[in-house]
């Protein structure tokens, strides 16, 4: 290249550069490289939250350049929804009698204004504001919390273990849902269903998190698996339940064409809610059991029903690679309770637990496999 032309490229590319900052800058455009979604919409509530009046979201906090940073990130997922969205930043000690007409009463809370409507929400978080606005559009259906930050399954991940099958079709019933994390501060009241999907372990101070949220009336759905079974302290106590050491076999896995014994035809469902309507026997690729803990029963309002049970020549396999073909005398035999449900009444309302031993039926390679679509509807 002559030394002209290589002049005349790096002045292009100088130019080039130059100009594409200006127009970040000026038009405060982002893009992000994302591994997953933020959250997941049906096409209804997307049109209804781009039909919202002007919606004006007061963000109360002082010169504290991370903290506006993380609540400008916030916001970000739902700018594309809302073409009327007004940000303000607000210094609560300067404008005091703002903060006062809202109730603020710590930084970093928001207002948020929907046309002749507003909500305070004391602690951000994105399903939280989503909750407000989609309930400013038209009460919502349900919505869903994907707890993150613990190893879970990932929420939207592409990955094999991930559990976007799941909330796609959440998203085609009408109810929407968003991931969380609780080192963001504590889970939003406005949502409907927690999930905790194959946590690794959940620290104590969590863990008090979730059960402050459960005292208040919260459903779970709680899943673990034979990949790292675990079944947190603090809901073992509650539950009276307790893990089956191994992971659960089935000889007769070969009748069905099935070459892995830890592939689990389930043709005992122990609740008519969650067997109604199944006229294929679910399939469960791995599983560990989960039983009733004689030592420590439940709490005294709960009601605890088994849902899913292993048949009679199953067992929990301690080393499941090695081709055992008989249980040894230590080792738990079936029939062994795979899920349950627990139930109260709180304030008038039926508050409900879901305990099961399987994290896979929910992925997308085996929700639409014999009975698995039926049982995860139901």
């Amino acid at each position: 290249m002559s030394r002209g032309k290589k002049w005349l490229f790096l002045g292009i590319l100088a130019l080039f550069s130059l100009s594409s900052n200006y127009l970040i800058l000026r038009q405060s455009q982002h893009w992000e490289w994302r591994a997953q979604e933020r959250l997941t919409l049906t096409p209804a509530q997307r049109e209804a939250l781009r039909a919202l009046p002007p919606v004006r979201v007061e963000i109360y906090a002082r010169n504290h350049p991370p903290l506006r940073r993380a609540l400008q990130n916030l916001l970000r997922p739902l700018k594309g929804y809302l073409p009327n969205l007004e940000e303000v930043f607000i210094n609560p000690d300067l404008n005091p009698l703002a903060a006062a007409a809202h109730n603020i009463t710590a930084e970093g809370q928001i207002y948020v204004q929907v046309g002749e409507r507003g909500q305070k929400i004391e602690i951000p978080s994105l399903p939280a504001l989503l909750r407000v606005l989609l309930d400013s559009a038209a009460p919502a259906a349900g919505f869903v919390v994907h707890l993150q930050g613990h190893g879970e399954r990932a929420y939207l991940s592409d990955s094999a273990d991930g559990w976007r099958a799941l909330y796609q079709r959440l998203r085609d019933g009408d109810v929407a849902s968003a991931p969380f994390e609780l080192s963001s501060g504590p889970l939003p009241d406005n949502s409907d269903l927690l999930v905790i999907a194959d946590p690794e372990t959940i620290p104590q101070d969590h863990g008090s998190a979730l059960q402050t949220y459960l005292a208040r009336g919260g459903n779970l759905l709680y899943t673990t698996d034979t990949r790292h079974p675990y079944l947190p302290p603090w809901l073992a106590s509650l539950t009276g339940l307790k893990l089956v050491e191994g992971s659960i076999v089935d000889p007769g896995a070969k009748t069905y064409g099935l070459n892995d014994p830890q592939m689990l035809i389930i043709d005992t469902l122990g609740d008519a809610r969650v067997s109604d309507g199944i006229s294929q026997a679910p399939l469960l690729p791995t599983a560990v059991a989960i039983t009733e803990d004689p030592d420590h029963p439940p709490t005294s309002d709960w009601t605890r029903t088994a849902l899913l049970w292993t048949n009679n020549h199953s067992w929990a396999e301690h080393t499941p690679d090695a081709a055992a073909l008989l249980p040894d005398a230590d080792e738990a035999k079936g029939p062994l309770p795979l899920g349950w449900l627990l139930e109260r009444d709180y304030q008038g309302k039926a508050q409900r637990i879901i305990i099961l031993g399987d994290s896979d039926i929910f992925q997308d390679s085996y929700l639409n496999i014999g009975g698995n679509s039926p049982l995860v509807q139901n």
